[in-house]
């Protein structure tokens, strides 16, 4: 899919007379929503078809997004007063937009999401280099949504309430692709993420590397995630207890060493670790990871990868700021999930069209800053100008292309390295302590949306 025609067409003029007077052709437009939407039909039973097409519907959801008008509001009036595209205006309330999104709830943009994501991820783009060895390399994080409007049933709650977050938004995003992989939308704000951090990472192939933060500590999860196949990296969590079975080389300041995670009876895990302490200033960072060979992995490889778990931070706040996440449309669950989805759906196509300048560029792809990216591109279009070519004649214009400023850390030099003893013991009885906390579900709790994980080939490979 091109992103830039899909940026194109979203910047099309409105019109509301006879589809002749279109700027383009109806059969290029119909041809782009074929590709789009492949699995958005309308009404076919007995009874009047709907008045307004559930194509039109969805798309005018994604333009208004992509023209920063992105309310239901601005839905309503996009097709109420003018129409778009090859559709003319429909006469129809605000109220039956609203009513609409709410009735068709978030399924078929959660579809259409990942229709997307596997035609962007055909092109193969991705950073292979990335921890080479591993099948995938992902992070794992979730964002909370941000508070509603107080109106309707909400109109007089306390502005510091919990009950005005709508739900969180649980994510796998693609390190080497730098996109969206799995999205789970659940409206329980009190849910643990570990409760569904195995739900999340099951479907990724065998062999994958999982970056998660502090909030996912566990030696139970630590351990499935070994017995599965797959590799992690994390930082370790104060007043952990660790007992040394083998030194690699350094000291407790500045080397690498092999553990167990739990020395006492109480709570012990069953595979041994690696643990890595990197200095850095006045203090130390310690990480640790089931790959046991620094060949395969090295210390500044390790350091560099957790650095990297950031970057779904930044693709949240992409999400928030310049998205307009930050914003919640309504305050009914269904039209809020299907307000993400799209949301998510033009990020996906933000994040190729990036790797598109950087490859039209040749360079970095964490020289291009995505949120002056989606800035800019909108007014390139509007002019009748590519992006890509535009943008990847004139580095360092406007901000778009600049000097990462991104700083890797510094790690010791390191010596001869000794390995580990063929005979020394990695595996033992494990024992988890069971510490339970008490939980409110509140009534109403929604089973939550996830997408299902793409399975294409381009996935189970480097």
């Amino acid at each position: 899919m091109d992103s830039v025609l899909f940026w194109r067409l979203a910047r099309m003029p409105t019109y509301a007379t006879h589809p002749s007077d279109a700027p383009v052709t109806r059969s290029a437009v119909e041809t782009l929503l074929q590709a789009l939407l492949p699995d958005i039909r309308d009404h076919t039973g007995r009874g009047r078809p709907p008045i307004i097409p559930a194509a039109m519907l969805w798309s005018a959801m994604l333009v208004c997004i992509l023209r920063q008008d992105g309310s239901l509001r601005g839905i309503w009036r996009l097709i109420s007063a003018t129409g778009f595209w090859h559709w003319s205006r429909r006469d129809v309330s605000d109220d039956a937009i609203y009513h609409r999104l709410e009735r068709q709830g978030p399924s078929l943009m959660a579809d259409l999401f990942e229709t997307i994501t596997a035609t962007l991820w055909q092109t193969g783009l991705q950073d292979t280099r990335l921890a080479s060895f591993a099948r995938a390399v992902v992070a794992l994080d979730e964002s909370t949504l941000d508070r509603m409007v107080r109106k309707g049933a909400h109109r007089h709650t306390h502005p510091g309430h919990t009950a005005l977050l709508p739900g969180k938004l649980s994510a796998v995003f693609d390190l080497r692709r730098q996109q969206f992989w799995k999205i789970r939308l659940h409206d329980d704000v009190a849910e643990n993420e570990k409760i569904a951090a195995r739900q999340m990472v099951d479907g990724l192939p065998i062999g994958s590397l999982i970056l998660a933060d502090l909030g996912y500590f566990g030696f139970a999860w630590f351990d499935d995630l070994t017995a599965q196949g797959h590799f992690w990296v994390a930082r370790w969590r104060g007043a952990t207890s660790t007992e040394e079975v083998h030194r690699y080389w350094g000291t407790d300041e500045a080397g690498e060493s092999l553990v167990w995670l739990g020395a006492y009876r109480a709570d012990q895990a069953r595979y041994a670790v690696r643990l890595l302490c990197v200095p850095h200033g006045a203090t130390v960072h310690r990480y640790l990871t089931n790959v046991l060979d620094p060949h395969q992995l090295s210390m500044h490889e390790v350091a560099d990868l957790y650095a990297r778990r950031w970057d779904i931070e930044q693709a949240f706040k992409v999400l928030k700021t310049d998205l307009g996440l930050a914003t919640i449309w309504s305050t009914k669950w269904p039209v809020i999930q299907a307000q993400v989805w799209a949301m998510l759906i033009i990020a996906q196509v933000a994040a190729h069209l990036r790797w598109q300048l950087a490859e039209a560029a040749q360079c970095p792809l964490a020289d291009i800053s995505l949120p002056v990216l989606l800035r800019v591109t909108p007014e390139l279009v509007a002019r009748g100008e590519n992006p890509v070519a535009v943008l990847s004649h004139a580095k360092y214009t406007g901000g778009v292309i600049r000097p990462s400023r991104r700083r890797p850390l510094v790690c010791p030099t390191v010596p001869e390295i000794t390995p580990i003893p063929v005979e020394l013991v990695r595996e033992r009885e494990p024992r988890y302590a069971r510490k339970t906390r008490k939980r409110t579900t509140s009534p109403g709790i929604h089973p939550p949306v996830i997408s299902r994980a793409p399975t294409y080939p381009t996935l189970t490979s480097n």
